[in-house]
Formats: structure tokens, C-alpha cells, sequence
């Protein structure tokens, strides 16, 4: 039967991967409940945080609180893609697991600006986590390459993908 079956070490080390691996969402808002064991992750990932604003937009301010869900709505999208082209084209090779997230910048701009650096009227942006270490690096190709408008993808795969290979290098 089923319940008496056997499995090697190396299946059972292969199964608890896969586990861990899809333990997080593919974009996961970080709250006051979730961020200690997705920031300082047993798995020891690297964590792609993005602060996002209902107002803040770039160089843009909303105009109305239904404006700025749906430019959140936007940025988070655009997260979302970039995990998911993570997930599909660089996670198998990647030394280390790496998880996307997002969080309140309205909300927790104070622990934003002391722990990362940032502020919330920068929004939208990103930082690179290395949470166990307590260590976060900017992200320099997505500095450089951060839009002044809205109508344009805030975050992109191929800058985000250089700044984690630099820090996985």
C-alpha cells in the first residue's frame, strides 16, 4: 500500500524543495503577520520587497483614491510579471531561492525608511533582501532604468535579474 511505501533520501530532500519552494505566492503582500517568516525565511531566500503607495506613483500622485488602487493594482502587475519570469526562466539554475513581495509604503513607511532606506515618497520601489543577514542592496539597474511616468513597467525582469546575479555572484 501507499502508507508502506519507501522513498530515498534523495527523493525525500528533492520533495521537500519543491515544497519550500512553492510555499510563498508568486507575489506576496507582506503584513504584520507574515513578515518575519517571509523576510527571515527558513529557507534562506533573497527577497525582491517592493514598496508600493495608494498615492505615490513615481513622479505622480494619484488624483483619487480610486486612481491610486488601480496604479497599485498596475505596479503590482508588473511585480507579479517579473516573478513570474523568475520563476520560469531562472529559478532552476538559481543558487538561491528568491522570493517576491510587496508592502505598504503608506503603512509602514517608518520600519521602510529605517530598515531599508527607504522612503515612501519614492514609491514604487524596490530593494533586495537578504533577510537572515540582515542585509538589503539596492538595486541599481532598476534605479537607472525606473521611468518617470506611469504609463510605463516600473520594474522590469532584465534589471532586476543583473542586481540578483551581482549579489548572487
Amino acid at each position: 500500500t501507499s502508507a508502506d511505501a519507501e522513498y530515498s533520501d534523495e527523493a525525500k530532500a528533492h520533495l521537500s524543495r519543491f515544497l519550500s519552494k512553492q510555499k510563498y505566492a508568486l507575489v506576496t503582500e507582506l503584513t504584520a503577520a507574515n513578515f518575519e517568516e517571509t523576510v527571515r525565511n527558513p529557507e534562506d531566500a533573497l527577497v525582491v520587497l517592493a514598496a508600493l503607495s495608494d498615492s505615490i506613483h513615481g513622479d505622480e500622485v494619484a488624483s483619487t483614491a480610486s486612481d491610486g488602487i488601480a496604479r497599485k493594482d498596475a505596479e503590482i502587475a508588473a511585480l507579479r510579471s517579473v516573478a513570474l519570469e523568475w520563476r520560469l526562466k531562472k529559478e532552476a539554475s538559481s543558487s538561491r531561492q528568491v522570493v517576491f513581495a510587496w508592502i505598504d509604503a503608506d503603512r509602514w513607511k517608518s520600519p521602510l525608511r529605517k530598515l531599508y532606506g527607504i522612503q515612501a515618497s519614492d514609491s514604487p520601489s524596490a530593494v533586495l533582501v537578504d533577510g537572515n543577514k540582515s542585509l538589503y542592496y539596492e538595486l541599481y539597474h532598476y534605479a537607472d532604468a525606473k521611468p518617470a511616468t506611469f504609463e510605463h513597467q516600473w520594474i522590469t525582469p532584465t534589471s532586476v535579474f543583473a542586481d540578483i546575479d551581482r549579489v548572487l555572484s
